[in-house]
């Protein structure tokens, strides 16, 4: 399994259920909730009505995080976008009654997290900028032979080259550990 989520090559070709959202990927991390008693469907509605603002813990976190870009929204030519960072920046891409993936392109270690926006599917999978991160959030509800379930949450970032990697990678280890 990855260490501290960065994948090898050859994890990555050993991987039994990689993302077809991107050509590969090079960091990963996972979680899984308690066990839950409600539908599959209903989880994943509640997924897709989430608002980051509702949470106190993902509050402050992200009020850290946003420190720097408060700073560089007093400069002229910024390119901060007004909307706080949540699940609304990303772009659906697939969707069913127990599963949904959304993405996210841009340069996420800068200060205002260099979001591209990507409209839909096609514009996401055709996105190929040499200087940007590729992100994939995907959620599904696994099954318990109790009849409880779990919501499992996948992150998936593909570097395009070593440049962006290393660009990404202490951005990585800052926000990991959260």
């Amino acid at each position: 399994m990855a260490f501290c989520g960065f994948v090898s090559r050859q994890e990555y070709q050993e991987w039994k259920n990689p993302t077809s959202l991107l050509p590969c990927f090079h960091f990963y991390e996972r979680h899984e909730s308690k066990k839950i008693n409600a539908p599959a469907k209903k989880i994943i509605q509640e997924v897709k009505n989430f608002d980051f603002s509702d949470d106190i813990f993902i509050n402050i976190l992200s009020g850290l995080r946003n420190i720097p870009s408060y700073f560089f929204k007093k400069t002229p030519n910024n390119h901060i976008q007004d909307e706080p960072f949540g699940l609304n920046t990303f772009t659906l891409l697939s969707e069913s009654d127990n599963e949904i993936s959304m993405g996210s392109t841009g340069r996420f270690w800068r200060a205002d997290l260099g979001i591209i926006p990507q409209p839909d599917l096609e514009s996401f999978m055709n996105f190929n900028d040499d200087s940007a991160a590729k992100l994939v959030l995907h959620f599904f509800v696994k099954p318990h032979p109790d009849g409880y379930h779990s919501l499992v949450t996948e992150t998936f970032i593909f570097c395009p080259n070593k440049k962006v990697k290393t660009r990404f990678t202490p951005y990585w280890l800052t926000i990991g550990p959260a």
